[in-house]
C-alpha cells in the first residue's frame, strides 16, 4: 500500500509539472487569479471582468442602468450616474428638492419641479434666477425706467395696400421692374417690399417691423430697405445700409440673406468673409451677376457669392479712371444698360458715373447742374435719367449730349402734376424706366410719379400721399401729420390732426373721435365739423373745459369747448404781424406752441415773429419776450432773442420753457420774465445749460415738456430721439435711436420714433406724444 501511493504522487507531480509553470507568470488580467489544474490553468476574475485570462471589461452601462435622463458612465466592476438637476441616487431615482438650497434671488419665489426649478420673479426682476432686469427696468435694484416703454396708443404710421392712388407709402426709395411689368418699391420707414402689378394694385410682398429676421412675407424683416433689383427668374433682390446686406426675394415671399455681415466694412472675398461699408443699392447683370453701390466703390458679386470691387479705391474721390484709380463720394442708386455699363449716382460728387465691364469710369452731367443726385436710370435708347434731390428736378441725357442735357421735369419743391418744369417734387429719389415711362420714387410725398419721357408730363401714378382720416379704435384710426396735443382731467387727449385740418379726440383706451373741423383749409368759427382750420399747431387745455388751439397759417389763437364750439379769441387772419391788442386787434404771424399757467393765462410761441405772447383769459395779448426779429440773446422781456420758437411748456413754478427751434436751444422764462438757456444742443446730443457751440448742431428740437419732478425732455425732429435732462443736470436718451428714423415699439432705445411734435405728461410721469413722421399718438411708461 505504501509502494503504491508512492507511486501515485510520483505521476501526480509528473502530471502537474506543466500547470504550474503556466501561472508564472501570471496570465491572468484585471487583477484576475491564476489557478493550476490538470488542464493548464484557469482565472478567477474579479467583478467587472470575463474571458479566459480575464481580458474583456464587462460594459455595465449596457443596458443603462441610470434612470430619469442619467448618463452612465462605466466603471472598473460598476457603472456610476451622473443625475440630472432634479434626481440623485445610484441609479437616479431619487427626487431632490430643486428649492434647497433657494436658487431665486432679489426676493423671487421657487417652485420645484419634476427635474428642475422655476423662478417667479418680483416686479422688474426677470431671468431663470431672477438676477436680471425686466423689459423696462434698470440700474441695481431693477427700477422702472419711467418714460421707458414705448407703446401705440392709436393711429398707424400710413403705409396702405390697394389700388393706385388710393394706396399708400411711408418712404418710397428704391424702385425695379420684373420682366412682367409688376414694379417692386422699397418702402424705407416702412420697412417693407412693396409690389405694384401692371393693372396698379399695390399689395405688400415681405417685411414687417424693423429687423434683420429671414422668412417668409410678413414674418422677414428688412431694416430700412433702400436699394431693389429683380432678376430674370423674378427674385427681387434688397439692399440696405444699415445692416450692409444684400437680400434675396423669391417670387413666393421667401426672404432669405445670401451676401453681407451686419456690419460696417469692407472687404472683398467669398460670402462669408465680404464686408460692404455703406450699401444703398443693387442692380442685376444679363448674365445672372449683381452690381452694389456701396458708398466710394462698385462692387461686383457672382452668382455664387464672391465679392470683388469694379471700381474705385474705398476712400472718398471724384477723378476718372479705371478700376482703382477712380474715386467717388456717396453713391446713392446704380442701374445698368443693355451692355451691362453700370451708371451710378455719385450724389456729393453731383455727378452720374458710367463704369464699363472693365472698370473704366466716366462722368455724365458735369456741366447739368446735378444737385445730389440719388436715382439712375437709363432707358432702351441709352438715354440716361438722373434725379436732384436738392434742386427737385428731373434729369436726361441722350447718347448724344451726355454732359448739358435738359431738365426733364421738376425744378421747385412741392407736389404738382404738370409738364416740364410746372410740375414738382419732393427730394425725388430712385427712378425706374419701362418703355417712354420714367417712374420716381417722390419720398416725401409719399407717391410714385410717372413721367412720359418724350413730353416731360408728370402724372401720380401711384400712392395717395396722405396717411388719411378715419375715426375708430387704436390702429383703425387714422391721423395726418398730427403735431400737437392735450389732456384733460380725464385722461382724454386732443390732438391737432394738422394735416386733415381737425381737432381730434382720444380716449385713454386709443378710441380717436373728431371733436372739431371740417377737413379743409379755412378760418370759420362754428360747431364740430362746421368749423375749419388751417394747419392747427399747439393746443392747451384750460382747466375750465376749453382748448386753445394755435391756428398757425391762419395766425389765429381759437377756442375749442369740449362740445365742439369753435370761437376766434385772438388775432386777425387778414392783417398778420406783431402787435398787442385786444381779440382781433392783436396780430400774430404764424403760431406754434401753446400752454396755459394756473391762472388761465396763455402763453404762445409767435414763431415767425420770433417771440413770445402772453394771452389772458379775456383775450389782451402782449409780448413776454422777444424782440420781434431772429436772434440769440438772453436777458429780460424785450432785450432777449429767439430764432422760431416752437412748442413751449409750463412747469408747476410758472417757469415757461420754449424750443427755440433755429437756435437749437431750450430757454426758460420765468415769471419774472428773464430768458435763460436750460439746453444746448452740441454735436449730435443735448447737453445742459447754455454751452457754447463750435460747429453747427446735427439736432433741433420739436417739441418739449416737463414733469412734476423738474425733470426736462426734449424730443428732437433730426436725431428721432426723446432727452431727458435732471434737475442735476444729468442727460439721458429716453427713447429712440440716434439719428435712426423709424416706427417700433419697445423699450428705451430700442424703440423708433419719427418726430414727437407734441408732448403731454400725465401724474404718473406717463408721456404721450404725437408722431408726426409716423402719423399716430404713442405712449410712453
Amino acid at each position: 500500500m505504501f509502494r503504491a501511493t508512492a507511486l501515485c504522487l510520483v505521476l501526480v507531480a509528473a502530471s502537474c509539472k506543466g500547470s504550474s509553470n503556466d501561472c508564472s507568470p501570471n496570465p491572468c488580467q484585471g487583477g484576475g487569479t491564476c489557478v493550476a489544474d490538470l488542464a493548464g490553468f484557469s482565472c478567477r476574475c474579479p467583478a467587472g471582468y470575463a474571458g479566459k485570462t480575464c481580458e474583456l471589461d464587462i460594459d455595465d452601462c449596457s443596458p443603462n442602468p441610470c434612470k430619469n435622463g442619467g448618463d452612465c458612465s462605466d466603471g472598473v466592476a460598476g457603472f456610476n450616474c451622473r443625475c440630472p438637476a432634479g434626481y440623485a441616487g445610484a441609479t437616479c431615482t431619487s427626487s431632490t428638492d430643486d428649492c434647497s438650497p433657494d436658487p431665486c434671488r432679489n426676493g423671487g419665489t421657487c417652485v420645484d419641479g419634476s427635474g428642475g426649478f422655476t423662478c417667479v420673479c418680483p416686479d422688474g426682476f426677470a431671468g431663470a434666477t431672477c438676477s436680471s432686469c425686466a423689459e423696462g427696468y434698470a440700474g441695481a435694484a431693477c427700477t422702472r425706467i419711467n418714460g421707458g416703454v414705448v407703446s401705440t396708443l392709436a393711429g398707424i404710421p400710413g403705409e396702405a395696400d390697394g389700388e393706385g392712388r388710393a394706396s399708400s407709402f411711408q418712404t418710397p426709395f428704391g424702385l425695379a421692374f420684373d420682366s412682367s411689368g409688376n414694379l417692386f418699391v422699397s418702402d424705407y420707414d416702412g420697412a417693407k417690399l412693396r409690389k405694384i402689378s401692371p393693372a396698379g394694385e399695390v399689395m405688400t410682398v415681405a417685411g414687417s417691423t424693423p429687423g434683420t429676421a429671414d422668412g417668409t412675407g410678413t414674418a422677414a424683416q428688412f431694416y430700412w430697405p433702400q436699394g431693389v433689383a429683380v432678376d430674370a427668374a423674378g427674385n427681387v433682390y434688397v439692399a440696405g445700409n444699415y445692416d450692409n446686406r444684400i437680400r434675396k426675394v423669391t417670387p413666393d415671399g421667401r426672404v432669405s440673406t445670401i451676401i453681407g455681415m451686419g456690419s460696417s466694412g469692407y472687404a472683398d472675398g467669398p460670402a462669408a468673409e465680404a464686408q460692404f461699408r455703406d450699401l444703398r443699392a443693387v442692380a442685376v447683370g444679363r448674365d445672372g451677376q449683381l452690381y452694389a453701390a456701396d458708398q466710394t466703390s462698385v462692387r461686383k458679386i457672382t452668382p455664387d457669392g464672391y465679392v470683388s470691387t469694379l471700381a474705385g479705391s474705398g476712400t472718398n474721390g471724384s477723378a476718372d479712371g479705371t478700376g482703382a484709380a477712380a474715386g467717388f463720394f456717396s453713391l446713392f442708386a446704380i442701374a445698368l444698360d443693355a451692355a451691362d455699363n453700370v451708371y451710378v449716382a455719385d450724389a456729393s460728387n453731383n455727378r452720374i458715373r458710367k463704369i464699363t465691364p472693365t472698370g473704366v469710369v466716366t462722368s455724365i452731367g458735369s456741366s447739368a447742374g446735378l444737385n445730389n443726385p440719388r436715382g439712375v436710370a437709363v432707358d432702351a435708347d441709352g438715354n440716361v435719367y438722373a434725379s436732384g434731390s436738392y434742386n427737385h428736378k428731373i434729369h436726361k441725357f441722350t447718347p448724344a449730349d451726355l454732359q448739358t442735357g435738359t431738365v426733364l421735369a421738376g425744378g421747385q419743391r412741392g407736389y404738382l402734376d404738370g409738364v416740364g418744369t410746372d410740375a414738382r417734387f419732393g427730394p425725388p429719389y430712385h427712378l425706374a424706366v419701362r418703355g417712354r415711362d420714367l417712374f420716381v420714387a417722390d419720398r416725401d410725398n409719399r407717391r410714385i410719379r410717372k413721367i412720359d419721357t418724350t413730353t416731360g408730363a408728370v402724372t401720380t401714378a401711384y400712392g395717395s400721399g396722405s396717411p388719411g382720416y378715419l375715426d375708430g379704435t387704436g390702429r383703425y384710426a387714422l391721423f395726418n401729420q398730427p403735431h400737437g396735443v392735450a389732456r384733460d382731467a380725464s385722461g382724454n387727449l386732443y390732438v391737432t390732426d394738422s394735416g386733415n385740418n381737425r381737432i381730434r379726440k382720444v380716449t385713454p383706451n386709443g378710441e380717436v373721435t373728431t371733436l372739431a373741423g371740417s377737413g379743409s383749409s379755412g378760418h370759420l368759427d362754428g360747431v364740430g365739423t362746421a368749423a375749419q382750420f388751417s394747419d392747427p399747431q399747439g393746443i392747451a387745455f384750460d382747466g375750465q373745459g376749453s382748448l386753445v388751439v394755435a391756428d398757425q397759417n391762419n395766425s389765429l389763437i381759437r377756442k375749442v369747448t369740449l362740445a365742439g364750439v369753435v370761437s376766434t379769441l385772438a388775432g386777425d387772419r387778414s392783417n398778420t404781424g406783431l402787435a398787442d391788442g385786444l381779440g382781433p386787434a392783436a396780430r400774430f404771424d404764424g403760431p406754434d406752441g401753446v400752454a396755459i399757467d394756473s391762472a388761465g393765462n396763455i402763453y404762445v410761441a409767435d414763431a415767425y415773429n420770433h417771440c413770445i405772447r402772453k394771452v389772458s383769459a379775456a383775450g389782451v395779448v402782449t409780448t413776454l419776450a422777444g424782440t420781434g426779429s431772429a436772434g440769440y440773446a438772453n436777458g429780460a422781456g424785450a432785450t432777449a432773442q429767439f430764432n422760431t420758437p416752437g412748442s413751449v411748456a409750463i412747469d408747476h413754478r410758472a417757469n415757461l420753457y420754449v424750443a427755440d427751434v433755429n437756435n437749437k436751444r431750450i430757454r426758460r422764462i420765468d415769471p419774472a420774465g428773464t430768458v435763460t438757456t436750460v439746453a444746448t444742443m452740441v454735436g449730435n446730443a443735448w447737453l445742459a445749460g447754455d454751452v457754447p457751440v463750435s460747429t453747427p448742431p446735427a439736432g433741433r428740437p420739436a417739441a418739449v415738456a416737463v414733469d412734476a419732478g423738474d425733470n426736462l425732455y426734449i424730443a428732437d425732429a433730426t436725431l428721432h430721439t426723446i432727452t431727458r435732462i435732471e434737475p442735476a443736470a444729468a442727460v439721458a436718451t429716453l427713447v429712440g435711436s440716434v439719428g435712426r428714423r423709424g416706427y417700433l415699439d419697445g423699450v428705451g432705445t430700442k424703440a423708433l420714433i419719427g418726430t414727437a411734435s407734441g408732448m403731454v405728461i400725465d401724474a404718473a410721469t406717463n408721456l404721450y406724444m404725437v408722431d408726426s413722421l409716423n402719423h399716430n399718438v404713442r405712449v410712453i411708461r
